[in-house]
Order: C-alpha cells, then sequence, then structure tokens
C-alpha cells in the first residue's frame, strides 16, 4: 500500500498554549473515524512554543478524504493558535494534492525504501 506522510510544523502563538492543546487534541480525535488516515499524532515541545504533527494517509486518496472531512469550525479554532512554519510531504502525491498543499509551499522527500512492522 503507497502510504502518504505528512509532518506539519507549527508555531503556537504565544500565551495560546492551552487553547492550541485543546485544539489540537480535537483534530486528532476527529480522525479517529477516518479510515484512510493510518495515524495522526501531536507532539510539543518543552516551551509549548512548537508542535509537530506527524500525519500518515493511505496515499494520496487517504489525504484528499481527510481533506474533505476536516471541521472548518475546528480548523479555524486550530489555526486561531498557530502558524504553520513548515510541511515535509513524504511519499509521492498525486498533482490534487500537490495543488491542495501549494498554499504553505512544502518540502516534497519522494521514496527511497522503507520498513514498516506490523504491531
Amino acid at each position: 500500500m503507497e502510504v502518504l506522510v505528512l509532518r506539519t510544523e507549527l508555531k503556537i502563538f504565544p500565551g495560546r498554549s492551552e487553547e492550541f492543546r485543546e485544539a489540537a487534541s480535537e483534530w486528532v480525535a476527529d480522525t479517529q473515524r477516518e479510515e484512510a488516515t493510518l495515524a495522526f499524532d501531536a507532539y510539543f515541545d518543552e516551551l509549548n512554543l512548537r508542535a509537530v504533527f506527524l500525519e500518515s494517509f493511505a496515499g494520496s486518496a487517504g489525504f484528499l478524504a481527510h481533506l474533505a472531512s476536516v471541521d472548518l469550525d475546528r480548523r479555524e479554532k486550530l489555526y486561531r493558535t498557530c502558524e504553520v512554519i513548515g510541511l515535509d510531504v513524504h511519499g509521492d502525491p498525486s498533482p490534487a494534492v500537490r495543488e491542495a498543499l501549494a498554499f504553505v509551499h512544502p518540502r516534497y522527500l519522494a521514496p527511497l525504501a522503507s520498513k514498516h512492522v506490523s504491531a
């Protein structure tokens, strides 16, 4: 199966870390109902100034399904607390994915080799 992995780095606005944590937790919880979202993890630095989202999708179709299911009010709530400062896309995204992400100027990393272990 083709997997598309996104690593999004976020800068949390000063004084907004608690609001960000709440919004990010809700965002991750929403992905539980998305079959094509294989994993979605949120990490925070020790100072609560930066966060990273690691997202894995069942290919480009999985990512596009995720975009289509995002709650717009929840997205607005999240992005009132932070801004994207970096986006890495790992895999072979379709032209539609590239178009959807063009506004954040992602860095694309093509697959070279991989190993996956089932838990």
